[in-house]
């Protein structure tokens, strides 16, 4: 059984599973709130956790792989809260 949160058992795990399903088990996947994933790996007694936040001391960890984030906002957005959007950065103008 995997514990993940929502984004990462789409991101992550479904193209490992895609690639490598064929020579792998079928897993259950329980899905939760970032903040959830170590306990409910150890309360459920899960094989492994999927998460973007460090664990715990007493947990080993390993990378997954890189997952490119994207930030969309509207043009001339107040929403930026005073940074400006560019091509490939921002930069701040307060």
């Amino acid at each position: 059984m995997v514990v993940a949160q929502a984004p990462s058992s789409t991101r992550a795990i479904g193209p490992f599973t895609a690639r490598h399903g064929a020579r792998l088990p079928l897993v259950d996947i329980i899905e939760c709130h970032p903040s959830e994933v170590y306990d409910t790996l150890r309360d459920e007694a899960a094989d492994l956790a999927v998460a973007t936040i460090a664990p715990p001391s007493g947990l080993a960890s390993r990378k997954l792989c890189d997952i490119g984030l994207t930030v969309q906002v509207p043009r001339g957005t107040s929403s930026t809260g005073g940074t400006s959007w560019r091509s490939g950065s921002w930069s701040t103008t307060r």
